[in-house]
């Protein structure tokens, strides 16, 4: 059970999601949300990172922000394995960016190649971009998450 620092944890990283998903700036919005996955993940544990990561896709389909609906399932176990990787190696945080970073991309990819039927050129050019944003959004959060783990700490 969720006591109630960790619900409005949950809560607050959702409202900087859909915040940020009004930016409607790939590259601003991917690293955003993937900075706010990885804080879920430090600041709420699995539950609240498992949340957050299929909620955020949810989000961009009823905000009209993504039209492939199709790519839901590959995004959201794409978000989920980024915050796991987080979870997972929590004391060995580049290591946790490092796989999170190319895990998120490949799974995403796949689900545009498989799912979507994009071809190649198209899906390499997806898992540069998500690349990219995780890689940003993780690089942020490694960079904050010391100075604000003993202000935070696990709810």
């Amino acid at each position: 059970m969720l006591n109630l620092k960790t619900v409005a944890r949950i809560a607050l990283l959702a409202a900087v999601i859909i915040a940020a998903q009004q930016l409607r700036f790939q590259y601003v919005t991917g690293s955003i949300v993937n900075l706010a996955l990885a804080l879920s993940a430090a600041v709420t544990g699995l539950p609240g990172a498992a949340l957050l990561s299929f909620i955020s896709p949810a989000l961009a389909i009823v905000q009209g922000l993504m039209p492939l609906a199709v790519m839901y399932p590959f995004i959201a176990a794409g978000n989920f394995v980024y915050c796991l990787m987080f979870i997972l190696f929590s004391k060995r945080m580049l290591l946790a960016l490092l796989l999170g970073i190319v895990l998120k991309p490949l799974i995403i990819a796949a689900g545009f190649y498989f799912a979507a039927g994009l071809p190649l050129p198209g899906v390499y050019a997806a898992w540069a971009a998500q690349f990219f944003t995780a890689l940003v959004g993780g690089l942020v959060f490694v960079g904050i998450i010391k100075p604000l783990a003993g202000r935070l700490g696990r709810a």
